[in-house]
């Protein structure tokens, strides 16, 4: 190879940059785009009516009924996001580290701190139903 043929050392980095840096740029894009595609998702769950009166675990969500009063929570656990999926002495209790909640979505032994989501819900009569719409993944 002659003289005027060879490539510099800075231009063997500027290129080697913009080889690895656009796929990154690339990669970096589709996880945003895929996470945001995840938030922005939406389930639509329908709950009978007819609940006994006391605490359930219905899908994706905890409810809690006596008589006239309805509360519904995400089952998404406030510590580490864990689906919680258990009732037992009168809480709700994450299976993954122990956080237990009262029945008014309330933390009463953690690690977890904060209170569960209580999310809207609306009635439907015709079909007998309630309804609760859920964002991402719980």
């Amino acid at each position: 190879m002659t003289a005027d043929k060879q490539i510099t050392r800075k231009k063997f980095f500027r290129y080697s940059f913009y080889l690895l840096t656009f796929p990154l740029i690339y990669l970096w894009a589709k996880l945003i785009e895929e996470r945001e595609s995840l938030i922005d998702t939406k389930k639509l769950i329908k709950i009978p009516l007819d609940l006994p009166n006391g605490a359930s675990v219905y899908d994706d969500v905890l409810i809690y009924k006596q008589y006239d009063l309805l509360k519904i929570f995400s089952a998404s656990c406030t510590h580490l996001g864990c689906k919680i999926n258990k009732i037992d002495s009168g809480n709700f209790v994450c299976p993954c580290h122990g956080s237990k909640y009262l029945f008014n979505g309330e933390v009463s032994e953690g690690p977890a701190y904060k209170s569960l989501k209580q999310l809207d819900y609306k009635i439907d009569q015709k079909e007998k139903v309630i309804l609760v719409e859920i964002n991402g993944k719980v």
